[in-house]
């Protein structure tokens, strides 16, 4: 942590605690506490009382894949989490660590959604309790954390398809279907906004968008403008682009006028007819996984089996249709019929 971070905790006199160098000498000193920092099963953090980071576990680091160990990178201000519960970003003072240095309470079971420090996502269980020596006064502070980043993102994802197919089997229109389905796949994948772009006679028109200025909607671009959608469609695979800036695929015109930082890209395709693809976009630095690629292949199937129930239904309504305007026109007699 870096200094800067230290003071914005408001931690304990400096002159009155223990110091963040006597700290990482007892605990250099001490074999055996050493050993168990390393060996707990989670990630653990140690902090003096002024906020330094003394020290951090292997588990730590694997979390929010940093080399560093320990260094000012785990300074507060180059973390970025939000709340899970609702979504808002966290403060320095909402960190449990921070909160047990500073007010002198534990923090239990609290799960947060990361930004990891090579720009992915994950989700974590972060307590910390503060440590006090024999008087009462915090000398310091332990946080601990589990990533549940697997588990998290299997319930969002499942979640997310529920509400998608249970739009579909209560029959709402396709409007609302995959209104509903951009919005849930860009919020269960934690990307920042969406689109799903229709091939309409060589155009490719933005025919449903979410977190987009309304000037997108039913705006249509080239095959140039949105060759990475292009690509998507005619691999017949996801494409993940976590560069844009630095990807020839790329219109660098569209992704500088909309700000996107990674493009994650999936075809639907109903039969043998391409109907579009389905566009996510990060607009900060972080980067799209092949998990959440396959769970947007998930959504684009269950959006074609939608699209193929309306032309199911569309092509029924036609025939009946017809079979009602023929027997408008059947004549009164038919000849040798008495």
């Amino acid at each position: 942590m870096s200094n800067k971070d230290a003071s914005q905790f408001g931690g304990q006199d400096p002159g009155a605690s223990v110091t963040r160098q006597d700290m990482a000498h007892a605990l250099e000193s001490s074999e055996f506490a050493r050993l168990m920092l390393e060996t707990l099963p989670a990630g653990a953090v140690l902090a003096d009382a002024e906020g330094g980071i003394v020290a951090v576990n292997q588990a730590t680091a694997d979390i929010w894949r940093s080399t560093a160990l320990p260094s000012d990178d785990w300074g507060f201000a180059a973390r970025r989490g939000w709340s899970a519960e609702t979504g808002a970003p966290l403060e320095l003072k909402d960190w449990p660590l921070v909160r047990a240095v500073t007010e002198g309470k534990p923090s239990g079971a609290v799960v947060i959604d990361i930004q990891r420090f090579d720009n992915t996502l994950a989700s974590i269980i972060d307590s910390a309790a503060p440590i006090r020596d024999d008087e009462g006064r915090i000398i310091g502070a332990i946080a601990v954390a589990q990533d549940i980043s697997a588990e998290r993102r299997l319930h969002l994802f499942n979640r997310a398809l529920a509400r998608i197919n249970g739009a579909i089997t209560a029959r709402r229109t396709v409007n609302s279907v995959i209104r509903l389905a951009v919005r849930e796949t860009v919020l269960a994948v934690g990307a920042e906004s969406g689109v799903l772009y229709v091939n309409n006679d060589g155009a490719w028109e933005a025919r449903w968008s979410y977190g987009l200025p309304r000037s997108m909607a039913g705006k249509r671009f080239t095959e140039e403008e949105v060759y990475h959608s292009v690509l998507a469609v005619r691999s017949d695979g996801e494409i993940i682009i976590n560069d844009p800036d630095h990807d020839s695929h790329v219109d660098s015109d569209l992704v500088t006028r909309y700000g996107i930082k990674a493009i994650l890209d999936v075809p639907l395709v109903v039969g043998d007819d391409l109907i579009g693809d389905f566009c996510l976009h990060h607009h900060d630095e972080r980067k799209f996984t092949k998990e959440e690629a396959d769970f947007a292949r998930n959504v684009a199937s269950s959006l074609t089996l939608a699209l193929r129930n309306a032309k199911l239904l569309s092509d029924e309504h036609h025939v009946a249709e017809t079979l009602q305007q023929a027997l408008l026109f059947l004549p009164e007699t038919l000849p040798g019929v008495e």
